[in-house]
């Protein structure tokens, strides 16, 4: 290539970003679906856009979460991200606070 520029010094050009690995919940056969269903009746974010493509997707101005009901297994699967770590944790805080309220038993990594 005829850029100079070292691989460190073109990524660090890029915004970087908090997020969490693609954490799995386990559930019983058909339960994932049941408690999508309800989420996203339940679902009001009043800093958020949500999309229901494939699960529930939440927009916020610094950052986003999804949950979506996987379609192999008895599971879901959540992932989060944010422009900083106080964003990561206030999404994280919203997920959960919805989710409990659909399962208040259900066991979140975070």
């Amino acid at each position: 290539s005829k850029d100079v520029r070292s691989s460190a010094e073109i990524f660090a050009q890029f915004p970087e970003s908090n997020n969490t690995v693609e954490w799995h919940i386990a559930m019983d056969e058909g339960e994932n679906h049941r408690f999508m269903d309800q989420l996203l009746s339940a679902a009001y974010f009043a800093d958020g856009n949500i999309t229901t493509i494939d699960g529930m997707r939440v927009d916020f101005a610094q950052g986003w979460g999804l949950v979506r009901a996987s379609n192999s297994s008895a599971a879901l699967f959540i992932r989060l991200e944010a422009d900083n770590k106080e964003t990561l944790f206030s999404i994280q805080e919203q997920f959960k606070t919805l989710m409990q309220q659909i399962k208040p038993d259900i066991v979140l990594p975070f």
